[in-house]
């Protein structure tokens, strides 16, 4: 999980440096994704995976999953991208990572979970950090300057917000796969949305670029290849661990980030931003330590439950 934080980093830079330095179409960056991720899990699923084991067996109900994953994870892709030319890297990330509260609301509506008073806590402490990064207009921070001020600036935190809600659908789609599919098949189905659908939206405008714009497509492709890192990884660890200690790495996507915006784009945040940043940390971390506690007790109730079987059939 360490590697996919570093790996999305370095794909979020890459797409913003991309944006901001060479103009590149979000579209142009999308599909370069898709082509990249298309092909590299392709070529592993034919050399590695067994056709009668890993996909053959998969159910109606599973490739119902998988296509729910790759349409939801290709949203939340449509959206960082989107959100990445209009906002900082930094702030962008940091509402991405709202996905552990997200998930904590969405098990409470739709599986019915309980909702402790940590998970209360942690809903509240995200939601104030959230609004101290975004800092919307309509609340008139001191601290916002006049480039800041515009609303596709608001537009872009909002979009940044629609992709945590999209990623969390796509982990709770991966958790309940498990194992029972292939994580490159994860990476196919993401790739086979994507394609679909910027081949749909590119105009000749889109393909002309690709072939004007050098120094930004060979940006885009390293991004592609960082994506399908990331994404290879995230698929391979929710199939082996729970999301608490998942996400309790992953939010180290955060201190790369800024970092990544504050050496080589010049994107410093402002105190305000900061404070919001260490609340959402913070969140993120409270949920994952209770998950991690949740662990421990499922663990040790299993060993005792295994222990007493054991007495009994001696």
């Amino acid at each position: 999980m360490l590697c996919c934080a570093l790996a999305h980093s370095t794909l979020t830079f890459l797409i913003r440096l991309g944006a901001t330095r060479f103009a590149f179409p979000a579209l142009s960056t999308i599909l370069i994704r898709s082509v990249i991720d298309g092909t590299l899990s392709s070529l592993y699923i034919i050399k590695y995976v067994d056709y009668e084991e890993n996909i053959r067996s998969v159910t109606g109900r599973q490739w119902l999953f998988v296509v729910f994953r790759g349409v939801t994870a290709g949203c939340s892709i449509f959206c960082q991208v989107t959100a990445l030319k209009l906002i900082s890297m930094g702030n962008a990330v940091t509402l991405l990572s709202t996905c552990p509260t997200i998930s904590t609301v969405m098990a409470a509506i739709f599986l019915s979970e309980p909702v402790g008073s940590i998970d209360v806590l942690s809903l509240i402490t995200s939601f104030v950090g959230v609004v101290l990064v975004a800092q919307p207009s309509f609340l008139h921070f001191p601290s916002r300057s006049d480039s800041e001020a515009s609303k596709d600036v608001d537009i872009g935190y909002g979009i940044a917000l629609a992709a945590a809600w999209f990623t969390s659908s796509m982990s709770v789609a991966t958790r309940f796969l498990g194992r029972s599919v292939n994580f490159m098949v994860n990476v196919l189905s993401l790739a086979v949305f994507l394609f679909t659908i910027s081949l749909m939206l590119c105009g000749p405008r889109e393909f002309d670029n690709l072939k004007n714009n050098i120094p930004g497509l060979s940006v885009n492709i390293l991004a592609g290849i960082c994506g399908c890192i990331a994404q290879s990884c995230l698929s391979k660890s929710l199939q082996f661990c729970r999301a608490g200690p998942a996400l309790l790495v992953r939010s180290m996507t955060i201190p790369f980030s800024y970092c990544y915006g504050l050496i080589f784009l010049g994107e410093k945040p402002s105190l305000l931003t900061l404070s919001g940043v260490a609340m959402v940390v913070a969140a993120v971390i409270a949920l994952s330590l209770k998950e991690l506690r949740m662990d421990e007790r499922f663990m040790q109730s299993s060993a005792f439950v295994s222990t007493k079987e054991s007495y009994a059939d001696s």
